[in-house]
């Protein structure tokens, strides 16, 4: 989760309320991390409900790629809730091997889109 000072108000809404329905669906173990111009929070969760908000700062997805980088194991998945205003410069160079999801909730990929990965666009209703 993209938890970047840009992401405030109706955007932060919005993904918690993907992130929810994601939980709710997948029913599968999820690990949340929590990342702005660095990583902030990563936890185990079921429910959004209980959950805190850490971060405010810069963007940068770099730090998420590569904590999961140096883990053993990589991910089935990745799905990054974000506004999409970061740059993608170390993706480009350095593609994670493992398929990556990018929810825009706020419309940024318009502007700047990924150099890998597929990217979903949610609006309020």
């Amino acid at each position: 989760l993209d938890t970047s000072g840009s992401m405030y108000g109706e955007a932060t809404s919005l993904a918690l309320g993907v992130i929810g329905d994601l939980l709710r669906v997948l029913r599968v173990p999820t690990r949340l991390i929590q990342c702005d111009a660095a990583v902030q929070n990563v936890r185990r969760i079921r429910t959004v409900e209980s959950m805190k908000i850490a971060g405010g700062g810069g963007t940068s997805p770099d730090p998420v790629f590569d904590l999961i980088r140096g883990e053993s194991r990589a991910p089935a998945l990745l799905i990054y809730v974000t506004d999409m205003y970061m740059m993608f410069d170390t993706l480009e160079h350095d593609p994670p091997r493992f398929p990556v999801i990018w929810v825009d909730v706020a419309g940024g990929a318009a502007h700047r889109a990924p150099p890998i990965g597929t990217v979903v666009s949610v609006h309020a209703k």
